[in-house]
């Protein structure tokens, strides 16, 4: 008897589990989506000006570090 409930409660279990994995792609788009933006003082918007190709190390610091790191007190 205890091995009867034993298998229908494991049947039960994986049938229930089952019913998640019918999930469409937007469902599970929508559920892992990004809740917000992060926008950096002073840096170029992404976009257009994104694809202007590689940047040097010192353009990338004078656009976004340098907001906080070259603040003078």
């Amino acid at each position: 008897m205890k091995l009867k409930q034993l298998i229908t409660m494991a049947v039960v279990a994986l049938t229930l589990f089952s019913v998640q994995a019918f999930e469409t792609n937007d469902d599970i788009k929508n559920r892992i989506k990004p809740v917000g933006n992060v926008h950096v003082a002073r840096a170029a918007a992404a976009g257009p000006a994104a694809d202007a190709g590689p940047r040097s190390g010192k353009d990338i610091y004078n656009g976004a570090c340098a907001a906080c790191h070259a603040a003078v007190y």
